[in-house]
């Protein structure tokens, strides 16, 4: 399993802190400088990165209420089209959009896998063979689409052989995201 965004943030940030800045010639500011605009960026994404969900959905609540202000001013002015889909954009169907915080998300998942970890110790499961059998070929099933789904993330750091035969980040959360 790949480690958790946190501990791959916090080793990225110390490496350049304790080995890469060190590194560098002090008299190379230009190189000095953009290390250190990343050693900030990179705090700032460990701090921020649980919030990106809920600033999207801050941002669509925002937006969903500036259009439909506009709109109302100028709804004289607005062609059936445009109309349209305003209306799409501010129906019921996608005002209100909540979902859970990403430490919700995470904890659930983890509580799943642990869950897992102890209905597949259960000694009931390991004594009937057409049973262990069907737990084995679930377990597989399983473990297939979560691999694809790491490598899939860890693509882009160029150590995957064949990426694209990998389907993208995007397509892989489609299927819970629509």
């Amino acid at each position: 399993m790949a480690p958790d965004l946190d501990s791959r943030l916090s080793a990225i940030i110390r490496s350049l802190e304790e080995v890469i800045l060190p590194a560098i010639d002090e008299n190379h500011k230009p190189a000095r400088e953009q290390a250190h605009l990343c050693l900030v960026n990179l705090r700032i994404m460990s701090e921020q990165y649980r919030f990106i969900y809920h600033l999207a959905l801050a941002e669509l609540d925002l937006f969903q209420k500036m259009l439909e202000d506009l709109s109302g001013l100028a709804r004289h002015n607005i062609n059936a089209d445009l109309r349209e889909r305003v209306d799409a954009c501010l129906s019921g169907a996608r005002r209100g959009l909540r979902i859970p915080g990403f430490d919700a998300v995470d904890g659930m998942a983890r509580e799943c896998r642990e869950l897992t970890d102890e209905i597949l110790k259960l000694p009931s499961l390991h004594g009937d063979p057409a049973t262990w059998r069907e737990v084995s070929r679930l377990v597989l099933e399983h473990s297939r689409k979560e691999e694809v789904m790491r490598r899939s993330w860890m693509a882009g750091a160029g150590l995957e052989p064949h990426p694209g035969s990998l389907p993208s980040i995007a397509e892989i959360v489609s299927a819970v995201t629509e």
